[in-house]
């Protein structure tokens, strides 16, 4: 770089696979004696990361996982973006207080542990808020995209609870899913959701019915750019 310091890149794929993302981390300061390790797309393999890290003594950061169980000094990791529990209290302080929504549907895939974490401090904050969580419905699905599950019939019992707010805690892949086949159902409230909806996939799959639709997540404030500008005045 600039100051003349040498970097070195070496490359492992982890193969989405949480006891292969541990095994790397191992071979990478062991062998390699690489001195920090950026990786763990998900909360489930940046948590086995994490274990070896403390035990190798190598630093990880974690572009995108938000579990709040790691991202301290003391067990050698960091995180990038903000954790589960502040955005589900976050997320629910804007949709009862901010937009004054009070009648909230979740649904979400407990296949993963992303949900049910965001919905965990999703719900007491809601309810201190004075809203009330009428229906909760989940499913199971490992996003893969060759088998997407039939969720209508989930939409339709959610529906009948008059809703005005449907909050799914799902990534991308469910967010999209559950929104386009909600028209399917002639089911149209406003769904929100947590930062794994910075994707473009919920404009490119979600269909007409995500107009209207909310997400928490990060901002890099010191972005130069006229869309970035352009949002830090709407947000000022």
């Amino acid at each position: 770089d600039e100051h003349g310091i040498r970097l070195e890149m070496v490359l492992r794929d982890d193969k989405s696979n949480p006891d292969e993302a541990a095994r790397i981390v191992d071979e990478l300061a062991q062998e390699e004696k690489v001195s920090l390790i950026i990786g763990g797309t998900v909360s489930s393999i940046a948590a086995k990361m994490v274990e070896r890290a403390k035990v190798n003594q190598v630093v990880i950061i974690t572009p995108s996982a938000t579990s709040p169980a790691f991202g301290y000094k003391r067990d050698w990791s960091v995180k990038i973006l903000t954790d589960d529990v502040t955005q589900g209290i976050g997320l629910a302080r804007f949709v009862a207080g901010e937009l004054g929504l009070l009648r909230t549907a979740v649904i979400y895939n407990d296949h993963n542990n992303y949900g049910p974490s965001l919905l965990s401090a999703f719900r007491p904050a809601y309810e201190e808020e004075g809203g009330e969580i009428v229906a909760e419905e989940s499913y199971q699905w490992d996003l893969d995209e060759t088998n997407v599950p039939d969720l209508t019939g989930i939409l339709l019992v959610v529906k009948e609870m008059k809703p005005e707010v449907v909050f799914i805690p799902g990534y991308a892949d469910d967010a999209s899913t559950l929104i386009y086949q909600s028209l399917m159902v002639n089911f149209a409230p406003i769904f929100c959701g947590g930062d794994s909806w910075t994707n473009q996939k919920i404009i490119q799959a979600s269909g007409n019915n995500v107009e209207g639709s909310y997400y928490v997540g990060g901002a890099d404030m010191s972005h130069d750019s006229d869309e970035g500008r352009r949002f830090m005045d709407l947000y000022d």
